[in-house]
């Protein structure tokens, strides 16, 4: 824009209103700019001085950025790029590839929204997004995972001079361990089940018991610290 360049011809109102949005887009250099409003003969004119900044966006993920499969992930962060920030992940056999954070399957392509989640931006800056993993469980791996918030749908390849944070944390598969207070009982005593459940705080564990002529299943919760406890 150093040479000067005509950006709109707007139409005057009744009234002898008149406005006009300029949306340059992301290719716009941070600096100041002069605009200039003149009458079709170039005789009344008037000026006036904005200068663009360039923003920047931050992402951050709640917890030890440690997880299991099936848990939820609160991503968060904020931005002063742009009213949205559009989400991608890569993680095992996707370093050089994003996906589509909700949608693994799915390859991001550039300038393409529907490739990408979309989270609109608060009036304070913030933004947040959570990851229910248990959406995607057959097609999370084990790993690490890298999460990225970018100011618009742009790829990998294509993030130079752009506004983007990342974040990477651990995903995990979660598993269940379990003993017996003794191996031999006497009818009528008491049998104690105790066992951690990792990944599996505060859900549900099913116990199945097996005889010859017997069978049962019981349903318990997980404790906070991932142990449980069952008196049969």
């Amino acid at each position: 824009f150093s040479d000067g360049v005509e950006i709109a011809s707007p139409n005057v109102s009744p009234t002898s209103v008149w406005k006009y949005r300029w949306e340059p887009g992301y290719s716009i250099l941070p600096g100041a700019y002069t605009f200039t409003v003149f009458d079709s003969e170039n005789q009344i004119s008037d000026k006036i001085m904005v200068r663009a900044e360039k923003g920047s966006i931050t992402i951050v993920v709640a917890g030890s950025q440690t997880y299991y499969i099936g848990e939820k992930i609160q991503f968060s962060g904020t931005s002063t790029a742009s009213n949205s920030v559009y989400l991608f992940i890569c993680g095992p056999n996707s370093e050089k590839v994003g996906k589509k954070i909700d949608q693994l399957d799915l390859g991001i392509k550039n300038n393409d929204d529907s490739t990408f989640v979309k989270v609109n931006i608060r009036s304070d800056n913030t933004w947040s997004y959570t990851w229910d993993t248990s959406l995607v469980g057959t097609q999370i791996e084990i790993g690490t995972y890298t999460a990225y918030a970018v100011e618009g749908p742009f790829s990998l390849d294509n993030l130079y001079d752009k506004a983007f944070g990342t974040v990477s944390f651990i995903i995990k598969k979660p598993f269940i361990s379990a003993t017996t207070s003794q191996s031999i009982v006497a009818k009528g005593d008491h049998l104690f089940i105790t066992g951690t459940a990792e990944g599996a705080e505060y859900q549900k564990i099913q116990i199945w018991i097996f005889g010859d002529e017997f069978y049962q299943v019981s349903t318990i919760r997980a404790n906070p610290d991932s142990s449980f406890f069952v008196d049969l």
